[in-house]
Formats: C-alpha cells, sequence, structure tokens
C-alpha cells in the first residue's frame, strides 16, 4: 500500500490534485498539520511514524531530513532544489519528480 503525506494548505490550487489523486487510486492519505507550522524534525518524524513514502509537495524537499528512511517518491516543483539534497535523495533511491518551476 503506497502512503502518502499531505502538508499543503488545503487552499493552495494545486492541494486538489495531491489530495485526490492518491485517494483515487486506492492509496493511503494521512494529513499533517500545515507545513510552514512544522519545523525539520517535526516534518522528518512525521514522515517515519506514518511511513509516508510518497510526497507531493513542492515546498519540502530543502526541508527533509537525512535520516528519513520510508521515501520513495518525492514531487516537487517551484524554486531549484539544493543539488546536494538532490544527489543525496537519489543517493537513498528516492525518485524524484519535478511537476513545474
Amino acid at each position: 500500500l503506497v502512503t502518502c503525506g499531505f502538508f499543503t494548505n488545503y487552499g493552495f490550487d494545486a492541494s486538489v490534485a495531491i489530495i485526490f489523486l492518491p485517494l483515487i487510486s486506492g492509496y493511503k492519505l494521512i494529513i499533517s498539520k500545515e507545513l510552514s507550522s512544522m519545523d525539520i524534525s517535526e516534518i522528518s518524524n512525521f514522515i517515519e511514524k506514518n511511513q509516508i513514502n510518497f510526497i507531493n509537495c513542492a515546498q519540502i524537499l530543502n526541508l527533509l531530513k537525512d535520516d528519513i528512511t520510508s521515501l520513495k517518491y518525492l514531487i516537487t516543483g517551484g524554486e531549484k532544489p539544493d543539488k546536494t539534497v538532490v544527489d543525496n535523495l537519489l543517493n537513498k533511491n528516492i525518485s524524484i519528480y519535478q511537476e513545474y518551476g
């Protein structure tokens, strides 16, 4: 079972896809409190505690800690991500997809 994490404000237009695509695909969706109110440790702990392996969140790429083991897929967009962060995630066999930007 694919477990998706939701960190985006539901008022953001992209949240429609972030919420409904996992659900209509039969995936499990775990909703967190809004990302802007979470620190880096909370984000990483939330991902690991809930065994989240799929995230679609433009804002999260540069906030992930190195010790996350459950994450397998990450969709991001917007600002250019830090190359060191991307290389680290790719070395952990995490697939990263650039959605826009």
